[in-house]
């Protein structure tokens, strides 16, 4: 369970680490076509690794037995749902987010290094926090709670963005930094600053939703494929419905509140399909209350 708990985790980490390193050593030293190597040896050594470490082909035969073997579920409508919800609005954020430091740390490969690098840092943190935990909930009901915290994180995270552009400008003036690493660092502040915190939430969601949505435990491996499914439809047209739709039709602010709309309706929708406790409830609507207000 420890090494399933940290497979996840550590390959976002080895993403997050080589995020950092390309632009900022690899460009440097090696140039771009040299990082283009590297990368292809690099990808080409995991190759490698993953060959010669496969199973024997008995192993393999009795895997492929034992899954010809598994019982069928059926694939349910609201685990697709929060599967492609989840991914559309990750990735549309993502586009956002870009645009939005494009205008606050300048366009530059270095600038979309860091803010891969806070999603990544934010997104591992989020998939150990959900495999680490043996919640007294079950993860429908976990999931409602994240997606009820969700919404104020969202509310402030887009309030907060007219105000990074000076908060940058002035702690640049006042801690006198003048080299390109103390540079880096406070812009790598900023962002994380905007981002982590609704980040780590939605990096909670698929996570949880594989964890399966009630009693009965993880889905099985069709359900789980259906859901992996959903999800990269979900990003693929959320990164698309932001860049080319969204953000030229509603602007930067209104696209906060689109995304913020989506999530209050996934809250709703996985609420009632749980027919959740009162309590939670009460505390899911203070939750909204605060997000609205916020907005």
């Amino acid at each position: 369970h420890l090494v399933d708990a940290l497979v996840e985790p550590a390959g976002l980490l080895g993403g997050l680490a080589l995020t950092i390193v390309a632009p900022l050593l690899l460009f440097n030293f090696i140039g771009a076509h040299g990082a283009l190597w590297f990368a292809t040896a690099l990808g080409v050594a995991v190759g490698l690794a993953l060959w010669f470490g496969l199973p024997p082909t008995g192993a393999t035969a009795a895997a492929s037995l034992a899954a010809a073997v598994e019982p069928t579920e059926p694939v349910r409508p609201l685990e697709i749902f929060l599967a492609a919800a989840s991914g559309f609005v990750f990735f549309a954020l993502e586009v956002l987010w870009f645009h939005l430091i494009s205008a606050v740390c300048g366009a530059s490969t270095y600038s979309f290094s860091l803010l891969l690098a806070a999603i990544l840092l934010a997104v591992a943190f989020a998939g150990w926090q959900v495999s680490r935990s043996t919640p007294r909930r079950h993860a429908g009901e976990r999931l409602f709670w994240i997606l009820s915290r969700l919404l104020p994180l969202l509310a402030v995270c887009a309030a907060a963005w007219p105000h990074l552009g000076r908060l940058f400008s002035v702690a640049q003036t006042r801690l006198q930094l003048h080299t390109f690493w103390a540079g880096e660092s406070l812009k790598f502040a900023v962002i994380a600053f905007a981002i982590v915190p609704p980040a780590v939430g939605l990096g909670m969601i698929f996570p949880l939703v594989l964890r399966g949505l009630d009693d009965a435990g993880a889905p099985g491996s069709r359900r789980v494929g259906w859901i992996c499914t959903a999800n990269v439809i979900g990003c693929v047209v959320g990164s698309l419905w932001a860049g080319f739709i969204m953000i030229p039709a509603l602007g930067a602010e209104h696209s906060f509140l689109a995304l913020w709309f989506l999530v209050a309706v996934a809250c709703a929708i996985l609420g009632w399909r749980l027919r959740a406790a009162r309590s939670l409830v009460r505390g899911a609507l203070a939750w909204v209350a605060a997000g609205a207000l916020a907005i």
